[in-house]
Parts: structure tokens; sequence; C-alpha cells
């Protein structure tokens, strides 16, 4: 039975299943309904529980407090409450703030799964010397512009090709839409925030076994960010669904069931 619950902190979650808990971290203009195609197979076996981070739907009053930081906090209380280790599954922004997460749980975190981990990054995370260069135009501005105009899906549209190539919007499926659309008002925070970037110092302090999976068609920042991870993580390894972008819990869902339940259960 599938319920609805609200966490100590206040994080709203999605949670079925019954055995060792899984907590299922959202990334970018997402929520819970990110992991619908994962809950099913993870419920076969474990107590399985999707959040929507503070500030995103249906907690969309929130947002006026969310950062990443808080992020890191709320999920740090979810743990707490479990009293038993679980595994997190984080993707894109989800996987950076699973990272924080895992670095400050210790063995609280039985597994950790980072899904093309992304975002802010320390200066030095790939390790090459500060380049005096002009600043690119922040996209996220002109997106922002297009959401306070009415402009939502035009603006996730937007977001989402320039990232990820022409076409890749209209490519993914109507629900994903619905649920960017749901949560473009985290725009703004997205903008202000750049609290809990990724760092080698951050991933050397994690002591779970880690799993990194990537898709082998995504934008290169997501392979060379998991190699950079998995360089400094004590225990990992990765895992590129073939033909995969970096929507591969949607459009690889197959795949990437098999690699995530794999691990978990090995």
């Amino acid at each position: 039975m599938t319920k609805e619950l609200q966490t100590r902190s206040g994080m709203f979650c999605v949670e079925t299943g019954q055995g060792a808990p899984v907590v299922l971290v959202h990334g970018a203009f997402s929520d819970h309904r990110a992991w619908d195609p994962q809950i099913p197979p993870l419920a076969a076996s474990h107590r399985v529980l999707a959040v929507s981070l503070r500030g995103y739907h249906p907690s969309e009053s929130r947002i006026g407090d969310a950062t990443a930081q808080r992020h890191v906090e709320d999920l740090i209380d979810l743990i707490t409450e479990l009293a038993t280790p679980v595994v997190l599954v984080g993707h894109s922004r989800g996987g950076r703030i699973a990272l924080d997460v895992a670095a400050r749980c210790g063995a609280r975190i039985g597994r950790l799964v980072l899904v093309e981990p992304g975002g802010v990054m320390e200066p030095d995370f790939f390790g090459e010397p500060p380049r005096s260069v002009p600043a690119a135009p922040d996209i996220r501005l002109e997106v922002r512009r297009l959401i306070s105009s009415g402009e939502a899906a035009a603006a996730l549209q937007t977001y989402v090709d320039f990232g990820h190539g022409a076409g890749t919007w209209r490519r993914l499926p109507a629900s994903f839409h619905d649920m960017a659309i749901a949560n473009a008002h985290t725009i703004g925070m997205m903008i202000d925030d750049s609290s809990v970037p990724l760092s080698r110092a951050l991933a050397r302090k994690v002591t779970a076994p880690t799993l990194l999976i990537g898709g082998s068609v995504s934008p290169q920042i997501f392979p060379k960010t998991m190699a950079v991870l998995r360089a400094e993580l004590p225990t990992s390894s990765t895992v590129m669904i073939d033909g995969g972008d970096h929507f591969l819990t949607l459009c690889k869902t197959q795949e990437f069931n098999q690699a995530l339940t794999a691990f978990i259960a090995a």
C-alpha cells in the first residue's frame, strides 16, 4: 500500500513496500514522481521512500527557505528517523545532495547510488587550474524571465534543450513535462543557491559502497564528473547505460532498474 506522509522536518514523502529502506532523491524541476518507474520493482523487496524536497511540489509554499543545504539537513533528519541503514539514491542535483548526505551520515548509509550527479562544483573539482575566460550567459536567467511571464513550458524546453540538445524536451514523456512545469517556481532558488558544491574532499568521506550510473550519450560533463568521483570514493563502481542520456530513469527504465536492483541486492 502506498501512503503519503510528512517527515519530522516537514518534507513530503511517498512511501510503499516493506523491508530495508531505500530513499529516492529527485533532481532539478522534479519531485517524488520522478521515481514512479523505479518504485514498483524496488517496493517488491524494500520499504521505498520517494521524497519531494522542501519547496518542490507539493510543498511549493516552502520554497522561501529551500536551499541545497536545507535539503541535506531535511534528508539527514529523515534518515535519522528511520534508525536503520538506508540505500540512498540521488539523480542529478539530487545526486549532489545525496553525496553530501552520505559523507555526513557514515554508517547510516548502507549503499549509495549517484545517477549523473551535477550542478554546483568546487572550483578545483576537475583538478584544472582556474582560467580567465569571459563568463557565458546564464541560460537560467532567460528561463526565469519566461517563467515569470507565464510561459513555463517554453522556459523548460529552453532549459532542457540548452543542456541536453535540441529536441530533448519533445522526446521526454508528457508526465515529465507536467512534473517539470509544476516545479518551474524553483528556478529562483536554483539561481541564488550555491550551497553544497560537489567536491573531491566530500567524496573521500563517504564510507558506503557506491554505484555511479550514467548514460552513454549524455553530455560529457556527466561522465567527466562521475570519473572524478569514482577516483575519490573509497568503494565505487560505474554502470553506463547504452544509448541512455541524462533522463535514463524515464527513457531507459528497464536497463536502469536492472542496474539499480542488482547493486542493491548484491
